[in-house]
Parts: C-alpha cells; sequence; structure tokens
C-alpha cells in the first residue's frame, strides 16, 4: 500500500492526529444496550422496543439539532445531549416523565472511563508512531470530560497532546479546531494525517485545511464521496503501513 505522504505531501508526515470515539475508543458495550438498561433503572414502565425504534431514529438523523452550528463548549455539548435524549423521550409516553434522571444515569455510565474501551491495536500503533519521531495527538469533539476519559483508558500517555472542540470553543469540520492541533503541534498541514470515522468532520473539515484525512469506514458515518481525495481503511492497524 502506498505511504500517504509519497502521494500526497510531497514530504515526510510530521504528526497524525486521531479523532477519539469510534476510532481510538469505543463504548464499552452497545450504545443501545446502555440506553435500554438507564431506561429500565427510572421508569417501571416496560418500553424496549419503543425506545430501540426512537433511537435508531435519531441517531440516523443525527446527533445535532443544526449541523451548521460548529460552536462548541462544555455546555453546549452537554445542551445538544439533553436535546438528543429529550428527542427520544418525547416518542415514549413511559419515559419522558423521567428523562432528567434518565440523562443521570446516562451521563454516569458514559462520562468515565469505565463507559470506554482502548482498541487493542492502539497502544501498540501510537507507541510506533511516537518512536519514529512523529508526533501523534487526538483532535476530538467532545465535552469536557474527555480528557477524564482518555486518561482513564490509558491514552494520555500514549499521546503527546489531546485538542477537545470544548476547550477550543469549534468542533469539527470547523477548521479552528484543526488549526489549534496544527499550532499545538508545530507541524503544517501537508505534513499531517488526520484519521477518523465521520466522514463530514473528519474527512471533509481535515481536507479543508490541507490535512490528508484517512478514514475508517464502518463507524456511525461511512458516506463517501469520490470525488473527495482521502484515504480508506477498515482497521486501525492498517495506518503503521500508511505513514
Amino acid at each position: 500500500m502506498t505511504a500517504v505522504h509519497s502521494e500526497r505531501n510531497g514530504g515526510a508526515v510530521q504528526a497524525v492526529f486521531f479523532d477519539a470515539g469510534f476510532t481510538l475508543i469505543f463504548p464499552s458495550r452497545p450504545v443501545i444496550d446502555c440506553y435500554l438498561e438507564t431506561a429500565r433503572a427510572v421508569s417501571h414502565e416496560h418500553c424496549d422496543t419503543k425506545l430501540r425504534e426512537a433511537f435508531n431514529r435519531a441517531w440516523a438523523a443525527g446527533t445535532r439539532s443544526d449541523p451548521g452550528d460548529h460552536r462548541s463548549s462544555d455546555a453546549l455539548e452537554r445542551e445538544r445531549w439533553h436535546r438528543f435524549t429529550l428527542k427520544i423521550a418525547q416518542e415514549i409516553p413511559e419515559l419522558l416523565p423521567h428523562h432528567k434522571a434518565w440523562l443521570e444515569r446516562l451521563e454516569g455510565a458514559f462520562d468515565t472511563g469505565d463507559g470506554w474501551r482502548l482498541v487493542s491495536s492502539a497502544p501498540p500503533l501510537l507507541r510506533d508512531l511516537r518512536a519514529r519521531g512523529l508526533k501523534v495527538a487526538i483532535v476530538s469533539n467532545w465535552h469536557a470530560g474527555l480528557h477524564r476519559i482518555v486518561s482513564s483508558v490509558g491514552l494520555a500517555d500514549l499521546v503527546d497532546f489531546v485538542v477537545c472542540s470544548a476547550d477550543v470553543g469549534f468542533r469539527k469540520p470547523h477548521p479552528e479546531i484543526f488549526q489549534v492541533a496544527l499550532r499545538q503541534g508545530s507541524v503544517p498541514p501537508s505534513a499531517v494525517v488526520h484519521v477518523g470515522d465521520t466522514w463530514d468532520e473528519d474527512v471533509v473539515g481535515a481536507e479543508a485545511v490541507g490535512i490528508t484525512p484517512i478514514h475508517i469506514l464502518g463507524g456511525p458515518s461511512t458516506t463517501r464521496n469520490p470525488t473527495t481525495r482521502h484515504r480508506t481503511i477498515a482497521d486501525l492497524s492498517e495506518i503503521a503501513g500508511l505513514v
């Protein structure tokens, strides 16, 4: 497989940026299972089928009410989660009165390292990249809890820095979050690749600032535009052969 830099950059890759969720870390258990179990804990009425159907519709529609709004902060990211879960609960009369308690349980499940698992191929890959002299960073859309999660799953010692949208004020695909990462890494965009699972955020966003995107297929968003220059991979372990 041809290395990224020989085809696109005309020089060696100096840094690799990674998305966090569904790239380096995954939920410890299926997301829908957690949504169902936390709902059962706050509502005595059986609503599994309704919740599963409502969740699938909401997930397919996207987690943001306004896809063009790229602002970010801890409060904004948590408000988006509030709106997403409320949208689901509004379709389920048995759950709606318990929405607040349900969301609190979901936050408890996903706000700590216990709610996430590190991809098994990530540690050796990240160590190898850094041993080769490359800078390695996480660039992710997340609330401020990302730093706690990164530390809990053992990623903090495997990357050089973490750029979180809630800290920057903008989320991918907005160019500012990528620019902050470039400044922090002291690297030009032409010498960087960005790896992620989401098309608009990780592929389109990275390419817009001159970063080479590598798209991991199989995540929550796998839409492809064949006119856009990018790499696609099926597994994180393929990165080592591309840079």
